[in-house]
């Protein structure tokens, strides 16, 4: 295991002991934290609840490092790495830390400070850079242990879990306990937002969006929302830029129709076929917009990357043909790669598992269909921003194991869509249902 730099014993056990005593101390600090601040407790769950969902992530965490440090440890190590980089800008003055790491990557900067950006080696690449914003940001805390920037991720997929369920709860989908389950258990949810990646953020900027959405439309609306709100949408327009075009139209859409609920469905649909019609018309008038080249020239990036397990596709050209005619295979691979005969580790055999449990999930949802099911506007933004992404993902990528981290929050947000779907009352909620205490 690794320690950056401190200034703790030399000795090896001591540096061993250290590199373990922070992080629990930590951990320990944060479950105090969860029972004291009145935004961690759930409604309809008791406190115990709440702590073992917080003990999942923190285990979920842990593994992701782990699991990481075993199969790509170079990766990992050099986001740390880079991170003390940035880091180390403090000692020449606050503000080249604060804008190494607030400000915009990607563009020119003082000689001064463009030394500590070149070498982190990702600042022209503003999704990885966002990663080593994190780590310099959490070496604020850190005192170089690793292991603390482990568990910090944790708690900022937990918090998103948290607002994923106080967000959900008011649709009374599922019982307390269920929809817990659901957000915080789930395989692909649990393991790959929980660790030091872009899926993390991701998933937190999204919950922000959906609760302070939900929250400025049916409660007094605050500037506060719209703040979080723009948070939100910056986060994850960071960490992703292409996952904004698909993100921005459907909060709008939840929006509007938080306020105005009558026929959700038909007017996502109707507002989705106009947004294409009008990329199409834009597209083909002569302008720096160009929605084919962009998707194809990503794909091509894809492609150039190696990979273990890539799978064959068809090479994308920018136009509108070769695009939109690859929907139907990009939309399979997306949602059912890898196949059996392409597993090749064991995070791909429980992706697999996954996909065949979502599957039986769909089969059930036929057999035991609900016969009235409410098109709660949220639901409907979770499942228009779900198919969107996965369709997106599909015509990118080439390689089952990008592709099982990259649709986890999309996959698991359509298997807590098709279980709802599903009539069996031991999921359903309860009006009975004793408040919490």
């Amino acid at each position: 295991m690794r320690l950056l730099d401190t200034k703790f014993p030399s000795n090896f056990v001591g540096i061993i002991f250290m590199e373990y005593l922070v992080p629990v101390i930590y951990v320990v600090l944060l479950f105090v934290l969860v029972n004291k601040i009145k935004f961690f407790r759930l409604a309809e769950l008791p406190v115990w609840v709440v702590n073992i969902l917080l003990g999942t992530k923190m285990v979920a965490a842990l593994a992701y490092y782990y699991v990481h440090e075993l199969m790509y440890p170079i990766d990992q190590s050099n986001y740390f790495r880079a991170g003390k980089i940035i880091h180390s800008s403090l000692s020449e003055s606050w503000w080249y830390y604060i804008r190494l790491v607030f400000g915009p990557s990607g563009g020119f900067l003082d000689p001064a400070i463009f030394e500590f950006a070149y070498l982190s080696n990702y600042w022209s690449h503003t999704g990885n850079y966002s990663i080593v914003r994190f780590h310099a940001i959490a070496r604020l805390f850190s005192f170089g242990y690793d292991l603390v920037h482990v568990v910090l991720m944790g708690f900022i997929s937990f918090i998103a879990g948290v607002l994923f369920y106080r967000t959900l709860r008011e649709l009374k989908m599922f019982r307390p306990i269920v929809l817990a389950l659901l957000i915080f258990c789930i395989p692909s949810l649990a393991f790959w937002t929980a660790g030091i990646h872009k899926d993390g953020l991701v998933y937190f900027g999204i919950s922000i969006c959906l609760y302070h959405a939900y929250k400025m439309t049916k409660h007094r609306a605050r500037w506060s929302h719209v703040f979080w709100l723009g948070i939100g949408i910056l986060l994850v327009t960071t960490v992703r830029d292409y996952l904004a075009i698909l993100l921005i139209p459907a909060i709008v859409m939840l929006i509007f129709t938080l306020l105005f609920p009558k026929g959700v469905f038909k007017k996502f649909l109707i507002a989705y076929a106009l947004g294409g019609m009008i990329v199409l018309i834009i597209t083909e008038v002569p302008n720096d917009f160009d929605i084919y080249k962009t998707i194809a020239h990503r794909q091509w990036g894809f492609l150039a990357e190696p990979g273990g397990s890539d799978f064959e596709v068809k090479k994308l050209y920018p136009n509108p043909v070769s695009i939109v005619t690859y929907f139907p295979t990009a939309m399979f691979n997306s949602i059912f790669r890898p196949l059996p005969w392409e597993v090749s580790n064991i995070v791909q055999i429980i992706s697999f598992l996954e996909v065949s449990l979502l599957g039986l999930l769909f089969i059930l949802a036929i057999i035991y269909r609900r016969h009235k099911v409410k098109w709660h506007p949220v639901l409907v933004f979770l499942l228009f921003y779900s198919l969107s992404n996965l369709l997106l993902i599909g015509l990118l990528l080439d390689n089952s194991g990008t592709l099982v981290r990259y649709r986890s929050i999309a996959i698991s947000f359509l298997a807590i869509i098709l279980l709802y779907f599903v009539d069996f009352k031991a999921l359903q909620y309860q009006e009975e249902v004793v408040a919490d205490d």
